[in-house]
């Protein structure tokens, strides 16, 4: 095993209370019904355009125009507030470090837009030296496409056999299994312990520091 890729949102960092501030901040400007933060967790995981739309009453979403401009006016709201309660899972930075000084290459793919993902990761990780960072790009496939994780694989020098796929999604699951990738679920993110099960990743963990015994599995 030579390196892990990790997906951001409920895998590394928990981003919820800003996503649903934005959104919410958008919808009540605009007259919708808000929701509470835990409904956003149902939102999240297939890039911003599909969490908007998730957010929106179905009035919202027939007209593509409309569409289009209220989640411009939800990323407006979410650049405000990206990095306000945003924090890193307890022992995340620890284990980073560990994997780092084990000669791990790392890397961390998101749907999210690549204009927050690379801040958040910067921010918070500014002293890990992960190999490759990328968000959701114009004209690149989001998960669970596998383009783009064979590309960071490939920029990575790594053979899909040779990483471990990170994240907490049933969406991060379906990416490393069209990858031919074995993945590891993480149980404190976005999706419910059961959820994950019923996928059947090759492991799930339910603290970070879990991953550094998986490694030597693996």
């Amino acid at each position: 095993m030579k390196g892990l890729i990790f997906d951001l949102d409920g895998t590394l960092v928990d981003t919820l209370e800003d996503i649903a501030a934005a959104c919410n901040a958008m919808l009540e400007k605009e007259g919708f019904p808000t929701h509470s933060t835990a409904a956003y967790r149902k939102f999240v995981g297939n890039g911003f355009t599909t969490l908007v739309r998730k957010a929106l009453p179905a009035q919202a979403v027939s007209d593509p125009g409309q569409l289009e401009e209220l989640v411009s006016k939800a990323r407006l709201e979410y650049d405000k507030k990206f990095l306000h309660k945003s924090n890193p899972y307890p022992f995340i930075h620890e284990v980073l470090t560990e994997l780092c000084k084990n000669g791990m290459r790392l890397g961390v793919l998101s749907n999210k837009p690549d204009p927050w993902t690379k801040p958040i990761i910067a921010h918070f990780f500014g002293d890990i030296p992960f190999a490759a960072v990328r968000g959701g790009l114009p004209g690149v496939p989001l998960k669970p496409d596998p383009a783009a994780v064979l590309d960071m694989l490939h920029v990575m020098d790594l053979a899909p056999e040779d990483c471990l796929y990170v994240g907490d999604s049933h969406v991060d699951i379906q990416t490393a299994h069209h990858a031919g990738m074995r993945v590891v679920s993480v149980s404190w993110g976005f999706s419910s312990r059961p959820e994950l099960a019923a996928l059947h990743p090759w492991r799930i963990v339910d603290e970070a520091r879990e991953l550094l015994a998986l490694i030597r599995e693996a």
